[in-house]
């Protein structure tokens, strides 16, 4: 059996992760590899990887231990009107990252470049608007471009992942055809798509919450193997209001002691984040449990 958390960030996701983190200077992840690997490990994963955005240097850092390969999220475009998507690739090397760093701002010519040399990829968060430009016409563009999709992210609640499948079921080869002929391209493989899971932690919290399984298999090819067959099955939680503040506030903690010299703030961290022992923390008290979990 494969359990595998396909998408979380190290502190080699260095850069701010939008409006209010570049406001006040801190970056999108501070969680150091080995921390990811040995919570991974803790929480049941039998492999092992990291999806930074557009940088390999966290992978590497774990790459010497057992059951681990390489992997990043890669921020690319549509060149026609610069609409980002993230598009996570498995199991490559420091020569094909630099490869994709040479073609991702075109999301055709990246699709191009991992089909033609076999990395097996991944759509992320296809409903995701990061930058206000996400149209329908975009994600139909997705259902031409991409056999396999994320559906379980663990910043993402349940209702977007139902919406996600039933969209990436409903159309038929049929469908899928009548899109070409409007767009003037296709370039899928499969007939079907295959689902992924994962954390998407970014705050050393929830990795390993979120994964894909694999019922039959060990190794990554494996994996891979599951995903061209449509054998994967997403599992874990989904994202909530309260752990997504939870992890928020935990990145804020982290980058706030950095930049700003607070010095050593490790029993309020603690409090907030470490404590294990108590069955509510400081935030259940801030903004309560059932309403945050209800939303979910």
């Amino acid at each position: 059996m494969i359990k595998v958390d396909l998408h979380l960030h190290s502190i080699a996701s260095n850069k701010p992760a939008g409006f209010f983190s570049e406001l006040i200077g801190i970056n999108e992840s501070y969680t150091q590899p080995i921390d990811l690997y040995n919570t991974l490990k803790e929480r049941g994963m039998t492999l092992f990887t990291i999806t930074d955005h557009d940088t390999i240097e966290g992978c590497l850092e774990i790459a010497h231990l057992p059951d681990t390969f390489i992997s990043e999220e890669i921020t690319t475009y549509f060149p026609e009107d610069n609409c980002k998507a993230h598009v996570i690739a498995l199991d490559i090397n420091e020569k094909i990252h630099e490869d994709i760093q040479k073609v991702r701002r075109n999301i055709y010519e990246l699709v191009d470049y991992l089909q033609l040399n076999n990395i097996t990829h991944i759509l992320a968060h296809p409903f995701y608007d990061m930058d206000g430009k996400l149209r329908p016409e975009h994600i139909e563009k997705f259902l031409l471009l991409f056999d396999n999709w994320e559906i379980l992210n663990g910043t993402r609640s349940h209702l977007s992942s139902k919406l996600t499948k039933k969209i990436a079921q409903r159309y038929t080869k049929k469908d899928l055809l009548k899109l070409a002929d409007k767009y003037g391209f296709y370039k899928r493989k499969k007939d079907f798509i295959s689902f992924t899971g994962g954390s998407d932690d970014h705050g050393g919290l929830d990795s390993g919450l979120g994964y894909t399984l694999v019922e039959d298999g060990e190794s990554v090819e494996d994996l891979k193997k599951a995903l061209a067959e449509g054998r994967t099955i997403p599992e874990g939680q989904y994202g909530s209001p309260k752990r997504l503040t939870h992890m928020v506030m935990k990145i804020a903690y982290e980058g706030a002691k950095r930049q700003y010299n607070l010095g050593n703030l490790n029993h309020i961290a603690g409090a907030l984040f470490y404590d294990k022992s108590k069955s509510s923390s400081i935030l259940d008290t801030l903004i309560g449990t059932n309403p945050a979990q209800e939303l979910c």
